[in-house]
């Protein structure tokens, strides 16, 4: 062999041997847990992922903001 063909192998990268092979499928991640199991200690962090991924109506933000004020009087 050559030295090139002897570097490129020691270099860790593979050649493609067949093209008709199909592609390794990567898993999905997993969703994020539903309302009542936060996985976070942070009710604001908790509340701004799940606003983000799941893009709830404006009542039920509400309804959220309203959860988050009654529990901060009562404190």
């Amino acid at each position: 062999m050559s030295a090139l063909l002897n570097d490129f192998l020691k270099s860790g990268k593979k050649i493609l041997d067949d093209t008709k092979t199909p592609a390794i499928k990567k898993e999905k991640s997993k969703p994020v847990a539903a309302l009542g199991t936060p996985t976070d200690a942070d009710p604001h962090k908790v509340f701004i992922k799940r606003t983000i991924q799941e893009r709830p109506k404006k009542k039920d933000v509400v309804e959220e903001f309203e959860r988050f004020i009654k529990a901060a009087e009562v404190i």
